[in-house]
């Protein structure tokens, strides 16, 4: 019982206001972490959990960037416009885009630095293990696990799964 068009009107200013902010908030490290077993940590395993999180946040990041741009290739050569207001959707979908890539690049530059951190705290050794380490987490259930069971409730457990191990270990929210 609302009036026609505010419904989309407020998913749309949604869009603006979240997918660019990500990059504001992550860049004046606004975002809450969840510190339960990294503080436990000496400061170079935290630097080296550092590290590791802002390239898992990079990667992803980067991901939905490529995601979200060929979804709005997708609705533009589909014409897909909004049910109400008739709105194209490509250009917001866009907007989400360059928010995500706005902030992987945000996640890029706090990465060089947690690397540069890890390194000179002369670790090297625990900073390639540890990478590998989780190049190989990530591999398992993306690779080994996932085409065993590929339906959506299997692929949001192991989501789910990897969202809380990685904010356990400082992720940033």
């Amino acid at each position: 019982n609302s009036i026609p068009g505010i419904p989309e009107i407020t998913e749309f200013l949604m869009i603006l206001a979240v997918f660019p902010a990500f990059a504001f908030i992550n860049f004046h490290e606004g975002q809450i972490r969840i510190d339960i077993f990294f503080s436990k940590f000496p400061l170079w395993g935290r630097n080296i959990l550092n590290t590791i999180a802002s390239l898992l946040t990079t990667l992803i990041f980067a991901l939905m960037t490529y995601q979200l741009y060929h979804r709005g290739v997708d609705k533009f050569s589909g014409n897909e416009m909004s049910w109400v207001l008739h709105i194209q959707l490509g250009y917001f979908v866009w907007i989400a885009s360059l928010g995500c890539a706005l902030m992987a690049l945000v996640c890029l530059v706090q990465f060089l630095r947690a690397l540069n951190r890890s390194l000179s705290d002369g670790k090297i050794v625990w900073l390639v293990v540890s990478l590998l380490l989780v190049l190989l987490l990530v591999c398992i259930p993306v690779f080994v696990l996932a085409p065993l069971d590929d339906t959506p409730v299997a692929l949001g457990i192991l989501g789910m799964g990897l969202l809380f191990t990685l904010i356990f270990f400082g992720f940033p929210i």
